[in-house]
């Protein structure tokens, strides 16, 4: 097992929830989901924009490593440079949530057959 991608994979699955604590957070203060980043990074409530969190976090670059719900190690390779969020009008499992390579953190842990 190689520890560094191990660590790379908790810490994109970490980043993942706490930006979707924050989008919970704002959904709960405001009844909305954010429409971009800065509606939850950005202090002013003029605008609907909250800090909840301190800064938009930055995915690790190269191989990461995540245990899957079934406890099988999934390998995530995507050159990733950024994390987005979901758009607030979408339909699917998106919805407002943190995505990594396109896809949430359950998508990321669930392994398809």
């Amino acid at each position: 097992m190689d520890a560094t991608a191990s660590a790379r994979g908790a810490r994109i699955v970490a980043d993942m929830r706490t930006i979707d604590s924050a989008v919970l957070m704002y959904n709960a203060k405001t009844g909305n989901l954010p429409v971009d980043i800065a509606a939850i990074t950005t202090d002013d409530a003029a605008k609907s924009q909250y800090k909840l969190l301190a800064a938009w976090p930055t995915p690790p670059t190269g191989k990461a490593i995540v245990t899957a719900f079934n406890g099988s190690e999934k390998i995530l390779t995507g050159n990733v440079t950024a994390y987005t969020l979901g758009s607030a009008t979408a339909t699917d499992a998106t919805q407002g949530r943190a995505l990594y390579n396109g896809q949430t953190v359950d998508q990321i842990l669930t392994v398809s057959k």
